[in-house]
């Protein structure tokens, strides 16, 4: 199996996509060889040509929501609060006219139930 250090690479941040391309098949695709070592920047688009008879493609049709909120609490400190089903939250919300879905809470000192 891979290591996480394996998927590290210095990006300069300039280089990193802050949106999606308005024609997908334009957004960039970083092809590696790993036993070469070797790196090219390529073109979405590209990707038919990179894959060989034998290999797998998976398909994440996921998408990203924003479920990281910073906040404060009255007392004044920072809480982060980490949307865990937000999806499960919107149905909810449809059908009582409330949003609420489990959340991972970051804060200094322990968040008070009902705060």
């Amino acid at each position: 199996m891979y290591q996480l250090t394996d998927y590290h690479f210095d990006l300069p941040e300039e280089l990193i996509a802050k949106h999606p391309e308005k024609t997908r098949s334009n957004s960039r695709l970083m092809h590696i060889r790993k036993g070469a070592a070797q790196r090219k920047h390529l073109h979405f688009s590209d990707l038919a040509s990179l894959l060989r008879d034998d290999d797998l493609l998976v398909v994440n049709n996921t998408r990203v929501v924003p479920a990281r909120l910073h906040a404060r609490k009255e007392s004044g400190g920072k809480v982060e609060i980490l949307l865990l089903d937000y999806q499960q939250g919107l149905e909810e919300m449809k059908q009582k006219g409330k949003f609420a879905c489990r959340c991972l809470l970051k804060a200094s000192k322990r968040v008070k139930i009902g705060t």
